[in-house]
């Protein structure tokens, strides 16, 4: 457990980013109830705003009766099973573990603590996007906080994991095997 440690301290970092954000945005929020814009150029808005998400991502499922809260604890456990069987060497494979861990921590400690509820606050607007092609669906892009972020950026590097693994299982199975029987005499 100890070659684990730089990626548990990962995790407890990447959990109080989550925290913090979450707090600093839910206290600037606009006493008004107006977003507070962060960027604008011609092609994004960044806007902080404040969302209680009682569903899953993109608020679906938030007719679910409180139940989401012991699903998301379920897949902690999962991912934590993962983490814990994992060899040291498999160093973006903890990583990606470590990013999802926290932002499965982050927002399960919300679920918990905020009546089922995740703190959302970044809104992004992609301003370059034309609407003909996604109509309003991603017109503002839906609510997110850092927690959803690391989560997506752990998926994203488990793909990468699994695709250079499969090259390398590729490249093995391609490679000659050696005959043991050259070099010896008979």
């Amino acid at each position: 457990m100890k070659a684990k440690l730089p990626y548990l301290i990962l995790v407890a970092v990447c959990v109080a980013v989550d925290l913090w954000t979450k707090a600093i945005a839910f206290d600037a929020y606009d006493a008004n109830g107006r977003n507070i814009q962060v960027i604008a150029t011609d092609a994004f808005e960044l806007d902080w705003g404040k969302v209680l998400n009682h569903g899953g991502m993109f608020g679906m499922g938030a007719d679910n009766g409180g139940i989401l809260k012991y699903l998301r604890l379920g897949a902690l456990a999962i991912v934590l099973f993962f983490f814990l069987r994992a060899a040291a060497t498999m160093r973006l494979f903890l990583v990606a573990l470590s990013l999802i861990l926290a932002g499965a921590l982050g927002n399960l400690y919300d679920s918990f603590f905020n009546n089922g509820a995740v703190r959302d606050f970044i809104e992004v607007r992609l301003l370059f996007m034309p609407k003909s092609i996604f109509g309003t669906l991603f017109d503002p892009w839906p609510t997110f906080n850092v927690a959803d972020s690391l989560i997506l950026i752990g998926a994203g590097l488990l793909v990468i994991q699994l695709f250079f693994d499969g090259k390398r299982d590729t490249a093995d199975a391609k490679a000659p095997v050696p005959d043991e029987r050259i070099g010896t005499e008979a």
